[in-house]
């Protein structure tokens, strides 16, 4: 019986800590945990989404997948094939099949290039295709496929909505092919008006290109749209993973159950809300990382932090005394 073939991607105890200088003079160095042993797998084809409070590490664990910034220790496997530890020439056809949506579509397209320009930069950067009169011929396509006017492409960013300008983003995302796609918050600077415009896009191009995403989000409604499983972050690590639909209907998380509070919904809202801010990564609290604010914290969660397991089929969480 042959082996089942690897996940599209594979993450493996990720982990991203930043050195800082030291609290007082000749004192020891200080370490910001932005990251803690994060692991999943994603599917071929699959929308995985990240979920969490500003600070929890989601946009972190995006850029140290793509290589935006290096982990500090774990490994990133694409289709079997380790690239988290790849040289710079060997990681460089990954770039092609890796691909990111920024938060803020204004900031990630350069204010000096047209339109056809952004589009052709990586087609010009990876060589494919070599000829211009046929990137010119995709770059056409592709604003079609977005919705926008190929008749418009020799404008300039600032001459486009901010809608319009993430539907470049997502252009150029396209434009080499990508298979993965890092969408991080991708609807979060955009106006309530056009942000099912933006993700309904995103899945037909999902179906129209065979796409996978790693959705980054910090609202549980959209992920829950757009996602067949969630992770749910906390203080750089994964406290909970779930099929989308068994998140919403049964959480274990205290965590989890606190970010569905804030989901605006009919009827009462079984956890009070969520008190507190997230304490700092230099300074992470013993045991558990959320017993700070945990309604349900007991003894034990001071002393001794939870590993991620298993309480359902596909269902896994982080904490003492859920499942």
């Amino acid at each position: 019986m042959s082996a089942a073939p690897p996940p599209l991607l594979r993450v493996e105890n990720l982990a991203k800590h930043y050195r800082l200088p030291p609290a007082r003079l000749f004192g020891p160095p200080r370490w910001l945990r932005a990251l803690e042993d994060v692991s999943f797998d994603l599917a071929e084809g699959e929308t995985l989404g990240l979920v969490g409070e500003s600070g929890s590490g989601k946009s972190t664990t995006g850029r140290a997948i793509l290589r935006l910034i290096e982990p500090s220790a774990g490994r990133v496997l694409y289709r079997g094939e380790a690239i988290s530890a790849l040289p710079p020439a060997r990681f460089r056809p990954y770039r092609r099949k890796l691909q990111m949506i920024f938060q803020d579509p204004a900031g990630s397209l350069n204010p000096a290039y047209s339109v056809a320009e952004l589009i052709e930069e990586p087609m010009i950067v990876h060589g494919e295709p070599a000829g211009r009169a046929e990137r010119r011929a995709r770059v056409a396509a592709l604003l079609e496929q977005v919705g926008l006017d190929p008749r418009h492409a020799a404008r300039y960013p600032h001459e486009f909505s901010g809608g319009q300008r993430q539907r470049i983003g997502i252009a150029r995302a396209l434009a080499v092919r990508a298979r993965l796609i890092v969408a991080d918050e991708p609807v979060s600077a955009l106006d309530v008006s056009v942000q099912a415009q933006v993700l309904n896009l995103m899945q037909a191009l999902k179906e129209q290109h065979g796409l996978s995403y790693l959705f980054i989000a910090h609202d549980l409604a959209v992920v829950k749209h757009m996602s067949q499983r969630v992770a749910v972050m906390y203080l750089g690590r994964i406290v909970e993973m779930a099929p989308a639909a068994a998140l919403h209907r049964r959480a274990a998380h205290p965590y989890t159950r606190a970010l569905l509070t804030a989901v605006p919904r009919r009827g009462g809202a079984g956890t009070p809300p969520l008190q507190g801010e997230i304490p700092s990564p230099v300074a992470p609290p013993p045991g558990c990382a959320f017993q700070t604010r945990c309604p349900a914290r007991q003894a034990l969660c001071t002393r001794e932090a939870p590993a991620l397991r298993e309480i359902a089929a596909g269902h896994s969480v982080a904490c003492h005394f859920s499942g």
